[in-house]
């Protein structure tokens, strides 16, 4: 699988839908007109069922993001989080980030028939990381039991993921004896991986005890708690024709 979150060359899509007699938009790239569809049967589904009629400023939680719906010029645009600058503080009217993660996490759930299992982090939950793996062309993503809450300098409650990343070497280190110093890792939050590893989150839906090894921005393998290799790609590519 390679990144389909090709960011370089698409346009965007202004998709609107009728909700409780108000007019909503989704703005995202025009590739997504299925899923902005989807999300706004969703939001209409929610809103409906939560008893929670939309208005400025309601939220939904879509899969590791959030949307918000804000009022404009008397209709709603939903938004994301802006993820490229501070996404606690601001929103983007564009939700095509969010919407591409749901897309690949859905396409492993399905090769993996893991969906059902799945444990979604927020993008604002964390990930431990041996320093420097990201720039490394192969690396490994182990989903282990989340660490209780801590607090961030400022004194707000973090969220442990429960994943690790590091390089496809690490292992081998480490049975040498190499370092295992607190000082050789560090910790990122999960949307910050959009920018570094993109393909990165398309995995991270995957339950405690899995493993990924990425290639670049190709998955090379995906292992389950019996460490058999899942990912077979190619053999649901053949039963699809």
């Amino acid at each position: 699988m390679s990144n389909t979150n090709n960011q370089e060359a698409f346009e965007i899509g202004s998709f609107k839908g009728t909700i409780q007699g108000k007019t909503v938009l989704v703005q995202c790239d025009s590739r997504l007109e299925a899923q902005a569809a989807w999300l706004l049967k969703t939001i209409e589904d929610v809103s409906e069922e939560s008893n929670d009629p939309i208005r400025d400023n309601w939220t939904l939680e879509l899969g590791f993001s959030v949307v918000i719906l804000i009022e404009r010029d008397g209709m709603f645009v939903v938004c994301e989080p802006d993820f490229d600058e501070d996404p606690f503080e601001s929103v983007v009217e564009d939700v095509s980030r969010s919407l591409w993660v749901v897309v690949m996490q859905n396409e492993i759930g399905e090769t993996t028939g893991t969906s059902e299992h799945f444990k979604i982090p927020r993008f604002d939950e964390t990930v431990v990381l041996r320093k420097g793996a990201l720039e490394e062309e192969r690396i490994f993503l182990q989903r282990d039991e989340a660490e209780p809450s801590d607090d961030d300098e400022d004194g707000e409650a973090v969220q442990d993921s429960g994943w690790y990343i590091g390089g496809a070497d690490d292992e081998d280190d480490d049975e040498d004896g190499g370092d295992d110093s607190d000082d050789k890792y560090e910790a990122c939050y999960v949307y910050q991986l959009l920018e570094s590893r993109p393909m990165a989150l398309s995995v991270m839906a995957l339950p405690v005890g899995y493993v990924a090894v990425l290639d670049g921005e190709d998955i090379e393998a995906i292992y389950d708690e019996e460490d058999e290799n899942v990912w077979h790609p190619d053999e649901d590519e053949e039963e699809s024709k």
